[in-house]
């Protein structure tokens, strides 16, 4: 019997058989402006480097935030030292647009973090 079994796999060896899966084909290449597009952006040139991103444009961009939770994007503040509200919590604006650039505090629970600058 072993003889047999020894038999059938030296001939599966040696006709190619297997019970290996063939390679899967090599994924097709990714266009960036397409798969950019599929997420709602647009490819774009950020200063002062040129490097392309694809920037999306948020619906509530522009809206009153305390929180990135209230928002599409990021909870922002342009000021450097933002004053509390009657209701003691940090108020910005959510991004109008992904990709960070510009001097500003990320507001998060009503606390600004640290104000920082990204080109």
């Amino acid at each position: 019997m072993k003889a047999m079994i020894c038999a059938a796999l030296f001939a599966a060896t040696v006709f190619g058989a297997s019970s290996f899966a063939a390679d899967p084909p090599p994924a097709a290449p990714v266009d960036p402006v397409a798969a950019c597009a599929a997420e709602g952006g647009v490819i774009e040139h950020v200063p002062p480097s040129g490097i392309e991103v694809c920037v999306v444009t948020y619906k509530d961009g522009g809206k009153a935030c305390t929180d990135g939770d209230e928002c599409e994007g990021d909870c922002l503040t342009t000021e450097q030292t933002p004053v509390p509200g009657a209701d003691g919590l940090v108020h910005g604006m959510c991004t109008e647009k992904g990709g960070l650039s510009g001097c500003f505090a990320q507001i998060t629970k009503g606390v600004p973090g640290p104000f920082v600058c990204m080109e």
